[in-house]
């Protein structure tokens, strides 16, 4: 029989630029958590069974599903976004 438990996913959109809100807010949110339990740092990533995302949404997950800390996401948004993510406009 398949095990038909629930599964914790983490679903990030897109949006260019807009990604580092999320990375942002993501690494926020980790480090609030990390405090109150007393730990240096916390690995959202780990907290899930299933990370997906498109676009930036997509680099993010990818980036949480290697370990890689919150941190050193949003300044790759930062410093070299203009070339791998399209402009915000609307």
């Amino acid at each position: 029989m398949p095990d038909l438990s629930p599964l914790r996913v983490l679903s990030l959109d897109g949006g260019g630029m807009r990604g580092t809100y999320t990375a942002t807010y993501l690494d926020r949110a980790a480090s609030a958590f990390a405090k109150r339990r007393g730990i240096a740092a916390l690995d959202i990533g780990a907290a899930f069974d299933l990370i997906v995302g498109t676009s930036t949404g997509g680099i993010i997950a990818c980036a949480l599903a290697a370990g890689l800390p919150l941190g050193e996401i949003e300044p790759l948004h930062q410093e070299g976004g203009d070339d791998f993510l399209p402009p915000f406009t609307d």
